[in-house]
């Protein structure tokens, strides 16, 4: 994976890989960045279902009492916005991007662009927009937390491209995402899907060696 976030007039470049298990919703990443004065930074990131772990040298210096990761629950996090995000999930086909098709046509509009290779596998690529509004009207249950998320983001509509081969995997998928609240945030993400079928095999980190985001920030 690979993109790059540009807030405050600084931009910061990702590039990454990893594996992930989307039936048991848990993955591994290592990701390689920068930021002002200091290149080649190194985020380990854990994902155990909505609760995401993050570890880095850079990072463990400010933590408490030993600490090694930095534990984010983005249900929680997203809740105290007033979003429900495991409804947000399930509109998107629960985090698989298999299902993506079938939630862009219900989302926004969505046009064949045309047949390329990714990696040298024969693909079609689907550009789409996702509108909010448009999401909304057909999230059921889910459409306060899609309307509540467009008011905290500032976000109107969401480009994003998937290409899909054959055997319908998806293989690469972009988006770009350009928040305006609470401070201006410009994000770009190209995922390349890779070697399916290998074993995944992802364990939390000992919640001694964890500390709650929460704690770290004052509660905010």
């Amino acid at each position: 994976m690979s993109g790059k976030a540009s807030a405050a007039g600084q931009e910061i470049p990702l590039q990454g890989e990893g594996v992930f298990d989307l039936k048991a919703q848990r993955g591994r990443f290592t990701m390689t960045t920068s930021v002002p004065g200091q290149d080649g930074v190194k985020i380990e990131e854990i994902v155990d279902g909505l609760v995401l772990y993050m570890h880095s040298d850079a990072l463990t210096k400010g933590l408490p009492g030993g600490k090694r990761w930095l534990k984010i629950d983005l249900k929680a996090a997203a809740g105290k916005q007033g979003v429900d995000i495991t409804q947000l999930q399930s509109l998107s086909g629960g985090g698989d991007p298999t299902q993506f098709l079938t939630y862009l046509a219900e989302a926004g509009d969505v046009r064949e662009v045309g047949s390329e290779d990714v990696n040298g596998t024969p693909t079609t690529h689907y550009h789409a927009t996702i509108d909010f509004e448009k999401l909304a009207g057909s999230a059921g249950k889910a459409a306060d937390s899609v309307r509540q998320l467009e008011q905290v983001s500032g976000l109107k509509k969401l480009p994003t491209d998937i290409w899909i081969d054959a055997a319908q995997r998806v293989r690469r998928q972009t988006v770009a995402i350009d928040v305006k609240q609470p401070l201006p945030i410009k994000f770009s993400l190209q995922i390349d899907y890779k070697r399916f079928g290998v074993p995944v095999d992802v364990q939390a980190p000992p919640a001694a060696e964890t500390v709650d985001y929460s704690a770290v920030a004052g509660g905010g």
